[in-house]
């Protein structure tokens, strides 16, 4: 599977595609705050990283100061990418079951999340715990809220 032309074809679907361009923009309210807390999880884990791989070292922290915005990035692209195909599900009529929808994303796009979510997400943990956690809750209950408001 391609990555780069499912994100294509993403963002083809939402500009060409009136139905998930029009609930994207019915549910603004449900879509700023969730954008926000993406950005939140995002910047955190990216500062958290820079913190805890550079330490004190000059040299570390500058491989880390070089390596945040790919760690920036690549946390919000996964997110985006996540949220807007089970808001693309929604929008459609069928939406996701919350069990199988997660496990039938391509295996590259769980490889990326690894990568950019749970490392670091962990190395936030070794930096502040209890962000880790209030982070970690709010990205998880951001579908579940949306889900919840979307009535």
């Amino acid at each position: 599977m391609d990555l780069f032309a499912e994100t294509q074809g993403l963002i083809q679907r939402f500009q060409k595609g009136a139905k998930f361009r029009l609930h994207v923009r019915d549910r603004l309210r449900l879509v700023v705050p969730a954008l926000a807390v993406f950005l939140l999880f995002s910047v955190a884990t990216t500062a958290a990283s820079v913190i805890a791989v550079g330490g004190t070292h000059r040299l570390l922290v500058l491989v880390a100061m070089l390596l945040a915005p790919v760690i920036l990035l690549g946390s919000l692209f996964v997110q985006l990418y996540v949220f807007f195909t089970w808001v693309e599900a929604r929008s459609l009529g069928h939406p996701p079951d919350p069990k199988t929808f997660l496990v039938a994303l391509p295996v590259v796009l769980r490889v990326l999340a690894a990568v950019f979510l749970v490392v670091p997400l962990l190395l936030l943990m070794t930096v502040s715990f209890k962000a880790a956690v209030t982070l970690l809750l709010l990205l998880v209950l951001t579908p579940v809220a949306y889900n919840a408001l979307d009535r």
